[in-house]
């Protein structure tokens, strides 16, 4: 059966960043809002400003992207040293597409981590890419997002079942973050 997206893993922060060597690529592109950090985090967290550098010392790029407000977003990728997008509108996909060019940048160079199928999902499949879906980092999400979440869940549990969430990747052992 046909996987729905390239990989899943708990979090970003439990993943073993050598699952990099096995697909070289020249940016990761992370969605902020409960994959990196909470979405109401002003600042980045020190352990999503510790992963970053880890990131950039293999030689790979980071990008951040959100459909959070421009307000959030761009002072919280000033912090991170890293390139934002705010209000991406990742439903259509076009936003993003132009970002990568901004930042020198094709699709096929990108692996993309975010936490929603219902955002991350379907912008990675409009635009062709490969999406590490993770898990969310925290239970509280913007009220726009809690149905959504419940939708979310049963599709994943679905998908399960039927071993179309793609690769398992390697998580880091013994980390806080990992099953």
């Amino acid at each position: 059966m046909k996987e729905k997206v390239f990989a899943h893993c708990t979090s970003i922060y439990a993943l073993d960043l050598d699952f990099f060597n096995e697909y070289p690529i020249k940016a990761l592109v992370i969605d902020r809002d409960n994959t990196l950090d909470s979405y109401e985090a002003l600042s980045p967290s020190q352990e999503a400003l510790d992963l970053i550098s880890e990131i950039q010392k293999r030689g790979i790029r980071v990008l951040v992207v959100s459909n959070n407000v421009k307000k959030i977003i761009e002072p919280y990728g000033e912090k991170l040293g890293v390139p934002c997008l705010a209000s991406s509108q990742k439903f259509s996909g076009k936003r993003i597409l132009a970002f990568l060019k901004e930042n020198g940048l094709e699709v096929k160079d990108c692996i993309f981590v975010g936490d929603q199928i219902f955002t991350d999902r379907i912008y990675t499949n409009k635009i062709k890419g490969r999406l590490i879906l993770t898990e969310p980092l925290y239970q509280k999400d913007h009220f726009v997002t809690r149905f959504v979440r419940w939708l979310d869940k049963s599709i994943r549990r679905r998908w399960r079942k039927k071993n179309q969430l793609g690769l398992a990747c390697p998580e880091k052992k013994g980390d806080k973050n990992a099953l």
